[in-house]
Order: structure tokens, then C-alpha cells, then sequence
């Protein structure tokens, strides 16, 4: 009893809960980074990236792995989307099922290992003499569990979201469905987000809208709409976040600011945001973008032109038919801005 009772009081110490709490958080961040990389091929995904404390790696399909800058960020992260060329053919329903079996089967696997570090560790803590150790022991099962836990919960609470009807996450889902289903821009009929009338929409709901529907916009020649979209998903950005949905939006920031609505300081605040992401992309609606903000924003016209001619020869490498032609169309506005451009 003796030993209980000092063991209690070693893990009510809030430095110490404080202290493996960020370890308990690095597990299960490198458990869900080590999950997700033996799981991605098996629900048509690919990596885009990852990342051990804030040092950004990424991997071409055709090429080494690269190194793309650092943040400050404690953790360990991989990003993936849809591998495209695996699901060509495959309808939506199918596709949405590969991408919520991914996030389940990650989540789910991760919380039964920490179940495990878990047992482990309180087994063990009271097999250990010296108290103090023994609390760190008690202290990094406990951790671990809560946040085995906690990614689940997020998982099923994103899931919930983005197949609910009533959410702009559900909403956003759908769009982004219809687009890897082959259906053009032209053929959606996109709402600007105060026209939906959701409840209770989430600041990251209107981050993954954003992209999807700006793109919308633009295709359809709906540009009296674009300020208050753009106003819109400003408010509520917030310095210094560069995660992947951060970055599409700082992408279509830079796109609008250099060629819809020229402000090139605008257009370079976002262009620095998104870190290195925007400067090291080489595929084909990156050049074309590069390509108006070199124009626009410095009166760069050699160099507007040779990100034409490399978004032209990458074109063809997008496995998405809708957005391929999308590109195609806005390389044919750069060329046409550079062939009238006069400084």
C-alpha cells in the first residue's frame, strides 16, 4: 500500500504528467506514421511525404527521396492521397471505402498496440523498486493509451463529418467525389458556404472546401464570387500552419493574387507561407502557377515562359482527366498574359 501511495503521488506531479504526455504523443505519432506506410498501397494511396520532427521528406514516383525544409513541429507525420492510376475505373462509393478503411484500419491497429504498451508498462511499473522510475513507466502506458484513444476518436469524428448530408465536410466529400468520378467542373453546382446553411461548420471543413470549390469558380468563369470566397477562408487561417490542407489553400491564394486580383504582396505572403512546397513543385499546375506569379508579381517574362513550357510538357502526367483539362486551360491564360503582358 506504501507503494501505491507514493506511486500516486509521483504521477499527480503535473511536470511529470506534462513530461510523458509528449512522449505517450511521439509513440503514437510514430506508431500511426509506421501503420499508415504498411497499410497505404493496400487501399490505392501514395505517399506524398514525411515528416520526423518538422524535417520534410518526399519521394517522386520516378526519382530519390528529397529533402524539403524544415518547421518547427514535434512529432512524427506522413501524408497520402489516392493513387489515381490504381483506381482508374473505380466509382466513388469504392474509392470512399478504400479511404475510410484506411484511416480505420491505422487508427484501430494503433489503439490496440497502445492497448498493449499499455498493459506492458503498468505490469511492469509495479515490478519496478525505485518509485520515481517506476511512475515514468505507469505514466508512458497511461499516455500512450489516451492518445490511442484520442486518434481514434478524431478518425471517427472526421468520418462522421465529411459522410454526413448535413455537414460542409459531407458536402466537400461529395464535390471532391464527382471530381475523381470524371465529372467536370462545369457539371457541379458548388454554394458559396453562407448559402448552405450548415450548423456548426468547422474551420477545418472550410479549408478542404475551399480548393475544390475556387477551382469551381474559375472554371466556370464565376469570378464576381471569388473576393468573398477568398475573404472568407482568410479570416481563418492561422499563422504558421503549413499542413497539407493549409498548403492547397496557400496554392490557390497564390493563384488568385497573381492573376485574378493582382497584389503581389499578397501573392508573396502566401508563396513564403506555403514554405518551399510551392517553389519545389514541378507538376504541371505548379509551373503554370509559378508561371503567373514570375509574371505578375516581378515583371518576370523570360521566366514566366519557361514555367509555360515545363507545364505544358507535364501536363499529360495528370491522372485526372477533369483537372488535367482545367490546367490546360489556365497554361492557355498564361501564355495569352505573356503574349500581352507590358510591364
Amino acid at each position: 500500500m506504501e507503494y501505491i501511495r507514493i506511486l500516486g503521488e509521483l504521477i499527480a506531479n503535473p511536470l511529470l504528467d506534462f513530461l510523458m504526455a509528449f512522449v505517450g504523443m511521439l509513440i503514437v505519432s510514430l506508431l500511426m506514421m509506421l501503420l499508415q506506410l504498411a497499410f497505404f498501397k493496400l487501399f490505392k494511396s501514395k505517399l506524398q511525404y514525411i515528416e520526423l520532427f518538422g524535417f520534410k521528406f518526399s519521394k517522386p514516383e520516378q526519382g530519390k527521396w528529397e529533402y524539403r525544409g524544415h518547421r518547427n513541429k514535434f512529432g512524427f507525420e506522413a501524408a497520402f492521397n489516392f493513387d489515381l492510376k490504381a483506381c482508374a475505373g473505380m466509382d466513388n462509393k469504392k474509392m470512399v471505402s478504400y479511404e475510410y478503411g484506411f484511416i480505420l484500419t491505422s487508427t484501430i491497429s494503433c489503439l490496440i498496440i497502445s492497448v498493449i504498451i499499455c498493459a506492458v508498462c503498468w505490469i511492469n511499473a509495479f515490478r519496478i523498486s525505485p518509485w520515481f522510475a517506476a511512475s515514468f513507466v505507469f505514466l508512458t502506458g497511461f499516455w500512450t493509451l489516451m492518445f490511442g484513444c484520442g486518434r481514434l476518436v478524431v478518425a471517427l469524428i472526421s468520418i462522421a463529418k465529411t459522410s454526413s448530408k448535413k455537414t460542409l465536410g459531407g458536402y466537400a466529400s461529395q464535390a471532391y467525389g464527382m471530381l475523381r468520378s470524371g465529372i467536370p467542373y462545369e457539371r457541379m453546382d458548388l454554394r458559396p458556404v453562407r448559402e448552405l446553411n450548415f450548423r456548426n461548420v468547422w474551420d477545418a471543413e472550410k479549408i478542404t472546401y475551399f480548393p475544390i470549390y475556387f477551382a469551381y469558380l474559375d472554371a466556370n468563369g464565376k469570378y464576381d464570387l471569388m473576393p468573398e470566397a477568398v475573404a472568407g477562408i482568410e479570416s481563418i487561417l492561422k499563422p504558421g500552419n503549413t499542413s497539407k490542407p493549409y498548403l492547397i489553400v496557400y496554392f490557390y491564394l497564390v493563384f488568385y493574387y497573381s492573376y485574378h486580383y493582382i497584389v503581389p504582396s499578397k501573392a508573396k505572403e502566401y508563396y513564403h507561407r506555403a514554405g518551399d512546397a510551392i517553389a519545389r513543385d514541378k507538376d504541371s499546375d505548379g509551373m503554370c502557377l509559378k508561371g503567373f506569379y514570375e509574371l505578375n508579381c516581378f515583371g518576370n517574362v523570360e521566366k514566366a515562359k519557361e514555367c509555360a513550357a515545363a507545364a505544358v510538357a507535364k501536363i499529360e502526367d495528370y491522372p485526372s482527366a477533369v483537372e488535367k483539362e482545367y490546367w490546360r486551360n489556365n497554361i492557355a491564360k498564361l501564355n495569352n498574359a505573356i503574349n500581352n503582358f507590358r510591364g
